[in-house]
């Protein structure tokens, strides 16, 4: 497992894409106020570099599990993202 998780951790963040779909379709982003893994600022560097809207990125109080903490607000976003005008929550 050791070397092995090595290489596939390496491959995802070095490989090239072969279809960035974020350049050809509406990207939403959930970023984690209290993530201390993907601390906000990156996760801002991420989303500006995806040229995600400022009106698609949601901000949630929470860490790096958020949907383990906030289920509700990730389905939540979810459906807005999807385009769902109102929630049911």
């Amino acid at each position: 497992t050791g070397k092995t998780d090595s290489i596939i951790v390496y491959s995802a963040f070095y490989s090239k894409l072969t279809y960035p779909a974020y350049l050809y379709y509406p990207c939403s982003y959930l970023l984690c106020t209290d993530d201390k893994a993907l601390p906000p600022k990156i996760q801002e560097r991420m989303a500006s570099l995806a040229d995600i809207p400022q009106d698609r990125i949601t901000r949630v109080k929470s860490a790096h599990m958020v949907m383990i903490s906030q289920p509700a607000a990730v389905a939540k976003f979810l459906r807005k993202a999807a385009g769902e005008a109102s929630s049911v929550l």
